[in-house]
């Protein structure tokens, strides 16, 4: 019996951050706040102990092209923050022939930034105004992505089952399908295989040729660079956007690429694209990935789509999701493994409105 491994990934997305596409005036600020407090003990009438403690906030933001061109054709986004400590101890002495003052200090500063840059399209021969997904290029969120990819022996045929977040669907049955041709990135073209692409849609009512979904979607095309690099001979790929969430469906779908998996003749990799929850405070989207991923361990794909209704758990590839898991199910898989979590805070520093990334693995 042929391996055929499944996991899940997320994508970065920056919360809140200033979109250099609008056509605003780049900027670029920095704020610093800080308080202190000074406690000083009396000791005795000559000898006294003074402590200094101060705490310092700083966050500063560059919002540039970074062309020096004004055209917007590599939109720079930096952000830097800053948390500092200081604590300061002086045991003096006076009244006496001698005065004297020794003391200690301590100071730490944690420094957390990261920077994005979107490349526009213009710069590889497509529209001035397309902007192409953006990456992180620094913080910690690349780590997600890597521990996935670091447990999967990637094969040639990958299957990629992404949601669909404009709301564009020609597909009657709301599975749009890319049945042919290659995806193009700055690394390269990735190819469809049309023949799996054509078992696709053969085998589910689900599923027809639908273009236009795809055109405005990111939630395959972030996915391809690490493919290409990972796996640098070429891999093929089936690409599906998905406009529902219901596990009559999404049944149907895992099920359908189950049958296909099992006549494909090679190794193939379902891959779902999928953040978890976005944009409520790290302490709620904490309790609310970790239920989504409860889930998503457990190979229950309708209660993860019936928990993400009901506790309102805004995961955008929960229909991907329960598909992969579906399918999984049907292959005989038995678990599925959490190799990494975190969310958009770690990187920023920014609490307030988080997004959640979670890479599970399913042997």
């Amino acid at each position: 019996m042929t391996l055929r491994p499944f996991f899940f990934l997320g994508a970065p997305s920056l919360a809140n951050s200033y979109d250099i596409a609008t056509g605003e005036d780049p900027r670029n600020n920095r704020n610093i706040w800080g308080v202190g407090a000074v406690t000083t003990w009396q000791i005795d009438d000559s000898i006294a102990l003074k402590s200094i403690t101060g705490y310092r906030y700083s966050k500063y933001n560059d919002f540039s092209d970074a062309t020096g061109e004004g055209f917007n054709l590599l939109p720079f986004d930096q952000v830097e923050q800053s948390n500092a400590v200081s604590e300061e101890l002086q045991l003096a002495k006076t009244k006496d022939k001698y005065n004297w003052l020794t003391g200690l200090y301590y100071f730490h500063e944690y420094i957390n930034s990261f920077s994005q840059a979107p490349l526009n399209a213009g710069l590889f021969g497509g529209p001035i105004d397309e902007l192409l997904q953006g990456y992180f290029a620094g913080g910690t969120l690349r780590t997600t992505a890597a521990a996935v990819f670091a447990r999967v022996a990637l094969p040639d045929l990958i299957v990629i089952v992404a949601p669909n977040h404009t709301g564009v669907c020609r597909a009657p049955g709301g599975a749009s399908l890319w049945e042919d041709g290659a995806f193009r990135t700055p690394l390269g073209d990735v190819p469809v295989d049309a023949a799996c692409a054509a078992r696709v849609a053969a085998a589910t009512s689900l599923v027809a040729i639908d273009h236009e979904a795809h055109r405005g979607e990111h939630a395959i095309e972030v996915l391809l660079p690490f493919l290409q690099v990972l796996r640098p001979a070429g891999a093929r790929i089936v690409p599906l956007v998905l406009a529902w969430d219901t596990w009559e469906a999404a049944r149907e779908m895992g099920e359908a690429l189950a049958r296909v998996v099992r006549e494909a003749g090679e190794p193939v990799l379902l891959l779902a694209s999928s953040d978890l929850n976005h944009y409520e405070p790290a302490s709620v989207s904490e309790r609310k990935d970790a239920r989504a991923l409860e889930a998503v361990t457990a190979l229950d794909g309708a209660e993860l789509l019936a928990r993400c209704k009901r506790e309102r758990i805004s995961m955008c590839g929960r229909g991907p999701a329960a598909v992969v898991l579906a399918a999984a199910r049907a292959l005989g898989a038995t678990r599925a493994d959490v190799v990494d979590y975190r969310h958009s805070g770690w990187a920023s520093g920014d609490d307030s409105q988080v997004v959640g990334y979670g890479g599970v693995v399913i042997p």
